[in-house]
């Protein structure tokens, strides 16, 4: 029996959650930036660079990141609508298999310790920041460079696979124990087992930031930027003697092979990585009414970013192939190779994706209440369904982040803070996948600020994600090609899976951070 079931839905292969708003150890521990008047206004609010005091500023920050996202998966109905040259077959929603029955497939709670996961620790994630404020003719500018990984996924390992990756192996199974053809039907599936099954993402995006700032009256300046972003991602699938045995394992008429009376879907060997360029132009403009306020507004737009894609390896079971819903992972190339010498059925994919960034409007208001308090507050809206992602962005709805925070000046040294942060990326909760959950978030943070003396600056900060779990129940429906006793019988199966996943994840960063300036001394050029 031959059956071709259209189930499998591949993740992006892309990190969705655009860039990193926490770049420099004062975010860390504030969480919002958007107001700054230090040298990290680089990244953050470039037009209050022109009210730094003259002199070349050098800042370098560090984090250290540790994430775990876990998932689990309830596959528990099937609805199968067999249509044959002998006549129409309805299956109602039966349960499927227990999951007791799967060997070794993570069936434990979000809580346990036998669910999906993965674990990531990043001990090393800088940026950089250099600033130069002068004066011409009487003209207050600044010249800025960032240096700022702006999206990352180190090493993401899932090593005990993904439940998209197990759903689609046990959906054959399950589509084929509803069918009985002749008293063939290979029964209800006992049992999933694999020898490995792994799933690894890698992705960095680097972004370096060249710009202006120019002081236009006393109270008023301007920015303009330009960001160059190199980008890079690598993912793998490895999954070895994936098998499905069933309860009932007879042939009475002896037709089928013996090897036909279990489902074995054999390797999963997937290595797809894609590389390519992209640009900004960042404009911005700080107000200072009166000394004690600061208002920020930066507005980012993203010309269109095409990757290049290149498949190292793409092997998998031929009838999951056939259903085209692995073509991400092609890059145009045809594979003549795959199945025996067959090639592609789906089609080879394409060479370009898509991974332009949206645009986004940020503002930042920073206020000092007292002399030894000030009080700071920031908001970011991104137009995610502005973009062209090849239908992607029709998964999203407006994204936005916003906080608040309080500085407390102890003496002219030090200064602590306490910041908050909420952040809703915009994603549709049916759309929401294992990979990348975009779990809306409420993220808390604290640390210090200590002056050294009059050229240096520490700063210390750390922060913990709160992300509110997410259930997504999707409803999934499939058409399958039967073939059996080689053309003998044939027809289809419409049917309808019932899945349900719960999503869960908590991020933890502490960050390092040291701003040098150097004061030259001089006069005003004239």
């Amino acid at each position: 029996m031959y059956i071709h079931a259209s189930y499998i839905h591949a993740n992006e292969l892309f990190q969705e959650d655009g860039i990193f708003p926490n770049q420099s150890a004062e975010y860390v521990r504030t969480l919002n930036r958007n107001a700054s008047t230090d040298a990290d206004a680089a990244f953050y609010n470039p037009a209050s660079l022109a009210f730094l005091p003259k002199g070349l500023y050098i800042m370098f920050s560090n984090q250290t990141l540790h994430k775990k996202r876990t998932h689990v998966m309830d596959y528990y109905a099937i609805e199968a609508d067999f249509t044959l040259n002998l006549g129409n077959i309805d299956n109602p929603i039966q349960p499927t298999t227990n999951s007791s029955a799967y060997t070794n497939r993570p069936t434990g709670s979000l809580e346990s310790d036998n669910n999906y996961f993965t674990d990531i620790t990043a001990p090393a994630i800088p940026n950089i920041n250099i600033v130069y404020r002068d004066q011409f003719k009487g003209h207050e500018y600044v010249v800025f460079y960032s240096l700022d990984i702006i999206q990352a996924a180190p090493d993401v390992t899932f090593p005990r696979s993904l439940a998209v990756i197990d759903y689609g192996n046990i959906a054959v199974g399950e589509v084929s124990a509803k069918l009985d053809v002749l008293g063939t039907t290979p029964g209800p599936i006992t049992d999933y087992t694999y020898e490995s099954n792994v799933a690894i993402r890698t992705e960095y995006f680097i972004g370096n930031t060249i710009g202006a700032s120019y002081r236009i009256i006393e109270m008023l300046s301007a920015s303009l930027g330009f960001r160059f972003i190199y980008g890079m991602r690598r993912q793998t699938i490895n999954v070895k003697n994936a098998t499905i045995l069933h309860e009932n394992q007879t042939d009475p008429f002896s037709l089928l092979p013996e090897e036909n009376l279990f489902i074995n879907n054999s390797d999963w060997d997937i290595d797809t990585e894609y590389s390519g360029f992209g640009y900004g132009i960042i404009a911005g403009i700080h107000w200072q009414p009166v000394k004690r306020l600061d208002i920020g507004l930066r507005y980012e737009y993203y010309f269109p970013m095409i990757l290049t894609k290149k498949t190292n390896k793409f092997e998998v079971p031929a009838i999951i192939e056939e259903t085209g819903m692995l073509n991400i992972f092609k890059d145009g190339k045809a594979n003549p190779d795959f199945n025996g010498g067959t090639g592609y059925s789906a089609g080879n994919g394409e060479k370009g994706f898509k991974g332009t960034y949206p645009q986004s409007v940020s503002v930042g208001i920073a206020y000092g209440v007292f002399n030894w308090l000030k009080a700071i507050a920031s908001g970011d809206i991104y137009l995610r369904q502005q973009v062209d992602l090849d239908g992607r962005e029709k998964d999203f709805g407006i994204a936005y982040r916003a906080g608040g925070a309080l500085e407390f000046l102890l003496n002219n040294d030090i200064r602590l803070s306490a910041g908050y942060s909420y952040y809703n990326p915009g994603i549709k909760n049916e759309k929401r996948d294992e990979v990348d959950p975009l779990l809306i978030s409420h993220t808390i943070g604290t640390g210090f600020g200590f002056k050294v003396n009059n050229e240096l600056d520490l700063n210390m900060g750390t922060f913990y994600t709160i992300y509110q779990k997410a259930t997504v129940n999707e409803v999934i429906h499939t058409l399958s090609t039967i073939n059996v006793l080689g053309g003998a019988i044939t027809g289809t199966a419409d049917t309808t899976h019932y899945v349900k996943k719960e999503l869960a994840e908590e991020t933890f960063v502490i960050a390092f951070g040291a701003t040098y300036r150097y004061d030259f001394k001089t006069t005003p050029k004239e």
